[in-house]
């Protein structure tokens, strides 16, 4: 029989974003007969919730472009461990330099009615 793995490995880029990698397996007896990679970037301040949601939103649909999907939701094991490399990565520091920054880009904002 042949089962689907969803295994999530995690790292930083040098702007102390996180780079999630989920390794999409397809395993047969123990053995691994297909691997694909798939990828997403958390920032400081991002919303880890949200960010699963659309991912596994992404790899859930047949027609969203991912090779063997639908795949199944990222286990909970491994998503806690994005959860706890976010807590260590994403200080109050780096957050609060992340969206002045971002605030910074967007420029005075103005109401139009």
């Amino acid at each position: 029989m042949i089962e689907k793995k969803i295994i999530v490995c995690t790292g930083t880029d040098r702007d102390k974003n996180l780079r999630v990698r989920l390794s999409l397996l397809l395993v047969e007896d123990g053995v691994i007969i297909s691997e694909q990679y798939h990828s997403v970037a958390v920032g400081p301040g991002d919303d880890l919730v949200g960010i699963r949601e659309a991912l596994e939103a992404h790899i859930g649909s047949p027609s969203g472009g991912v090779p063997g999907a639908p795949w199944p939701k990222v286990p909970e094991e491994e998503w806690a461990e994005v959860e706890a490399h976010g807590g260590i990565v994403f200080t109050p520091e780096r957050v609060a330099r992340r969206l002045a920054r971002m605030e910074a880009a967007d420029g005075p904002s103005e109401k139009k009615v």
